[in-house]
């Protein structure tokens, strides 16, 4: 999608395999974060992403931007909707392909950070100018260039260890004494233990499809997997798809389908920024490798050999999303009135596994023997049922109308889950049952709802004048006062190439498309509002307890009268064709005003409260978008840009 949309920002917040970026259209519509994503619907099914989606099962992608489109899609289109529709069987003979893809990526030049030489030499003088001003004297106690550190290899030459000279050590001049230095530089060494030059991809997809003129299949498995350029990170994934549909009567035809997918990524045990900035500015002088030539673990979990702590400190997960859907088209009048029904379940459910095996850092005498383990779950599941009825008619032969009515029932339920415990008596245990210390248990359930009417009608006569009306009716289970929401959008538009006026002119062999069009429409937004917040959130205290009891409080202060954020789009296109439309321009002015936006009120202390949630102020966002398209050869082989 980068780059093949106007409008569309893709933001990739770190560079791990299978991580998932944020897609965002037309600057986002909200400043409450995540609310300014675009819907993602896959099949008619909601998702919250596109990572568990095998690129080779995607047949198209549309991409709505205009109020007038995503209005249809009401409470959850505030910040535009990407619209995917995945591969389906065909009638005639059965089919199988097969699709295979191996790849590398290499490690680009890091930085070229100072060698052992110019890191004691530059730090020591240095801090022997800020000891002139601060008064302190304790360079000889300074890890890394200080020669009183019994991990990093500096110190003051002298006829008790001028031997190492020939084991590999080197001379120095000091700039703060004068004396000779000797020292090791193991500049670099860590970085085969913490990155790879060359990580693997490979992908494989196969698929099978065939069907009669009674029913359809499709079926497909894939596999993905790529080492990260971090060792012990990387991304694997697994994907599975069947869907077919089966004409039980000439007026009915019965579809059903169901998608699985499982992916692991793993974890360091530490941030990855801190990762990066720990191991590529580690001193010089310290020897990331023991006498025996084992990883060494240096000065604590962030500060050693990654090869120490990699295999002691573990970590990992799995994600497992499915869907399920049934669902028919029954054709009431054939070719006019069709009534659609479809159900639908997703399933999300991630599982954390983390275990701290026995571990000691240089700098201590006794090993680490807490060794904590933690168990994390993560599940949410929606149902989604709708159903809608379309008419589409053509009258006095030149009054074309295609007319939809519908409606959906939306629930969301959320379970978390996490436990902790410490000092298991052994590392071949990772799992809570073998520690002695139960440090932590968690559970969080939570649910929403949404109950939608919607409508659309579509009128064009002899496909020049163009008209469109949609409409939708929200009710949500998080709002209380202002629990209903209203969103319509309206559109229209001209095509001027159609008229006969402008067949028969001259200028129609150049100019092969002229389409103004407007749009204007509102959607709502609820995003920024927790489930229950208008029932009254509440808290334990910081003790957890009182007089032996739990102890908890209110801890928000309530607003039943919350509203929902009403975003309101006007847009102006204009479509124009050359040549053919060898060359076409595609150009869109936006003015979209989020009024009643949902944020935290800071409140004055004497209340008892630090904020409330309320609607507040006003976001305005206008752009300008050109699309540029052209096909200088107009033919399927030609050039296209």
């Amino acid at each position: 999608l980068q780059g093949s949309v106007t409008g569309l920002r893709v933001t990739q917040t770190t560079g791990q395999p299978g991580s998932e970026p944020t897609i965002t259209l037309r600057g986002g519509a909200s400043i409450n974060g995540g609310s300014d994503g675009a819907l993602i619907v896959v099949d008619g099914i909601i998702r919250e992403s596109l990572g568990d989606i095998n690129p080779a099962d995607i047949e198209s992608i549309q991409v709505l931007k205009d109020a007038a489109s995503t209005a249809i899609y009401g409470a959850r289109a505030n910040g535009g909707v990407i619209l995917v529709q995945t591969k389906g069987g065909k009638s005639g003979k059965a089919t199988v392909n097969y699709k295979g893809k191996l790849g590398m990526n290499f490690a680009r030049l890091g930085y070229d950070m100072l060698d052992a030489h110019d890191y004691i030499y530059y730090n020591r003088l240095g801090y022997q100018r800020y000891a002139n001003v601060s008064g302190a004297n304790k360079l000889e106690n300074q890890t890394g260039y200080g020669t009183n550190s019994n991990l990093c290899d500096v110190k003051f030459l002298d006829d008790t260890n001028k031997n190492l000279l020939s084991k590999g050590w080197l001379q120095m001049k000091d700039p703060v004494t004068g004396k000779d230095l000797i020292y090791k530089d193991y500049n670099g060494e860590l970085d085969d233990a913490s990155f790879r030059d060359v990580s693997l991809t490979q992908d494989h997809y196969v698929s099978v499809a065939g069907g009669s003129d009674r029913g359809t299949f499709f079926t497909s498995l894939g596999y993905y997997d790529e080492d990260g350029m971090v060792r012990g990170t990387g991304y694997q994934r697994f994907n599975g798809s069947v869907n077919a549909s089966y004409k039980v009567l000439p007026i009915l035809n019965v579809k059903a389908g169901a998608t699985y997918s499982w992916a692991k990524k793993p974890k360091l045990w530490i941030g990855e920024y801190e990762f990066f900035y720990r191991t590529r500015s580690q001193r010089p002088t310290w020897n990331p490798y023991l006498e025996d030539g084992s990883p060494a673990p240096g000065w604590s979990t962030s500060d050693g050999n990654p090869d120490y702590y990699r295999p002691r400190l573990t970590r990992e997960n799995c994600t497992r999303k499915s869907t399920y859907n049934l669902g028919w088209d029954l054709d009431i009048i054939p070719k006019k009135l069709t009534w659609s029904a479809n159900a639908s379940l997703y399933h999300y459910d991630y599982q954390n596994e983390k275990f701290d095996k026995s571990f000691q850092p240089q700098t201590s005498n006794v090993p680490n023997n807490v060794r904590t383990a933690v168990a994390e779950i993560s599940r949410f599941s929606n149902v989604q049922i709708n159903t809608t009825l379309n008419y589409k008619d053509t009258f006095a032969e030149n009054h074309n109308v295609d007319a939809m009515i519908g409606g959906e029932y939306f629930d969301h339920n959320t379970f978390d889950f996490s436990a902790e415990t410490q000092n298991s008596p052994t590392d071949d245990i990772p799992t809570l049952n073998a520690g002695a210390t139960r440090s932590k248990t968690y559970s969080y359930k939570s649910r929403y709802r949404i109950e939608s009417l919607f409508g659309r009608i579509n009128y064009d006569y002899q496909q020049k004048y163009l008209l469109s009306f949609t409409a939708r009716y929200d009710g949500i289970s998080k709002l209380k006062d202002n629990r209903w929401g209203f969103f319509p959008g309206v559109s229209a538009g001209w095509n001027v190439t159609q008229e006969e006026w402008w067949k028969n002119s001259k200028i129609s062999n150049i100019i092969t498309n002229i389409k103004p069009r407007i749009s204007y429409g509102v959607n709502g937004n609820v995003n920024g509002i927790d489930d229950f917040a208008i029932y009254g959130v509440y808290k334990q205290i910081g003790a957890k307890t009182y007089n032996g009891q739990t102890a908890y409080y209110n801890s928000t202060l309530l607003n039943t009268g919350l509203r929902w954020e009403q975003r309101r789009s006007l847009e102006i296109g204009l479509d124009l064709g050359f040549l053919n439309n060898r060359l076409a321009f595609i150009l869109d002015y936006y003015n979209r005003t989020t009024d009643d936006l949902l944020t935290n009120l800071n409140l004055p202390a004497y209340t008892g409260f630090m904020s409330m949630k309320t609607n507040l102020g006003k976001l305005r966002n206008t752009g300008f978008e050109m699309e540029i398209r052209a096909n200088i050869l107009n033919n399927p082989k030609g050039f296209k840009w």
